[in-house]
Formats: C-alpha cells, structure tokens, sequence
C-alpha cells in the first residue's frame, strides 16, 4: 500500500485538515440553519446564512494553499491529480450548503406542520452523510484500513435520505390542503436537499476508485 502523506509533506496535511474542517462545520451550520428555518426562527436563520458564507469562502482559500503547495514542491508527484479531483469534489459539499440556505433566503418555501420532523430527520442524515464523507477522506490520507467502512456509511446515509425524501413528497402530493403551485415549489425544495447526500455518495465513489489506485 502506497502512502500518501509522508516526510516533507505536514504542511499539506495540515492545510488539507483545515480544509475538510470548513466542510464539516459547513454541514454543521447547514443542518443548524435549515432547522432555524423549520422552526421560523428567522433571526438565527440568517445569522447562519452569513456564517456558512464566510465558512464557504474560507475553504475555498485552503483549497487554493492545498494547490500552492502541491505544484511549488511538486508533493506527492504520483497521486496529484487524484488529489486534486478529490478535494475539488469536495468543494461542491460547502457550495451546495450554502446555496440552499440562500435560495430559502430568497425563495422562502412554506414548511408544512405535518413535514417538519421528517424534513429534520432528512436534514440530519444529510450531515452524517456528510461527516462519513470527509472521515473517509481523513483516512485515505493516513492510508487506514477503514477507508471502505466510510464509504459504506455514505451510502447508507444517502438511501436514508432518499427514503424520507419520497415519504416527504408522498405526504405533500397526497395533502387535499395545499395548492399544487405549493406542492410543486416545495418538491423542488426537498430536491435541493437531496442533493447533498446524492453529491456525497458520487464522491465517495471517487475517494472508492483513488482508494484502490493507491492501493496498487
């Protein structure tokens, strides 16, 4: 098994630790703000709205020093490029974070009282499924044994989520209460929050395909 991180590289992987530390608190305050949302806590709602930009635009600058660094010193020559994808991938975690709490900010969807738990329940999957993913990265990277256990866990979050996701649409479509330009706005809603489980399972994919070239 090929290492990854070794020798000269600690600077790498500590810049590459304070990147996925923006994306886990990413999905924190995500998961704190779709609550505030639900809850009509509308205050804290938008305090979280301008965290998780800032927490958005700090990743974004770790991931340009994990780049200065991997091209200036030419570290880890042979997996660069695997690198590279993987932890762009993991940039869209902390963009579709953000974007979703914005377009709530902007489009403000009616949240239903008979949904509210089960959109909860679907939220915090999102995050677990979220944290796997970038536990899994943690590991690829000390070359643990664990990596595929991670992975695993990210797909079953992911089918989790799509489960409360078809039980929160049922309930909608089958609401006599509730006009269908309503039903259709918070369809597209419960999609958005879908897809972050969806976007981490495809890059738990990846990290699975990195894991094996590294591996031989």
């Amino acid at each position: 098994m090929k290492k990854i991180l070794v020798n000269r590289n600690k600077e790498l992987e500590e810049e590459i630790e304070k990147y996925l530390c923006c994306l886990h608190e990413a999905g924190m305050v995500f998961n704190q703000g779709i609550n505030d949302y639900i809850c009509k806590k509308d205050e804290n709602f938008q305090g979280k709205l301008k965290k998780i930009a800032i927490i958005e635009k700090n990743a974004d600058e770790q991931l340009k020093k994990i780049k200065y660094y991997l091209f200036k010193y030419n570290l880890i020559p042979d997996f660069s490029g695997d690198v590279l994808e993987l932890l762009d991938s993991m940039d869209d975690i902390g963009d579709i974070c953000k974007q979703i709490l914005v377009e709530l900010s902007i489009e403000k969807p009616v949240v239903f009282d008979f949904i509210k738990e089960d959109l909860k329940d679907m939220v915090e999957l999102s995050q677990k499924c979220i944290e796997a993913l970038i536990q899994g990265v943690r590991e690829f990277f000390i070359n643990s044994p664990t990596v595929n256990d991670c992975i695993n866990k990210v797909s079953f979050y992911e089918s989790e989520v799509d489960k409360i996701e078809v039980i929160i649409k049922r309930k909608i479509f089958d609401s006599k209460e509730i006009e269908l330009t309503e039903k259709v706005h918070f369809r597209y809603f419960v999609n958005w929050l879908a897809a972050l489980s969806d976007t981490s399972e495809n890059i738990g994919r990846k990290l699975s395909v990195f894991k094996l070239k590294r591996d031989f």
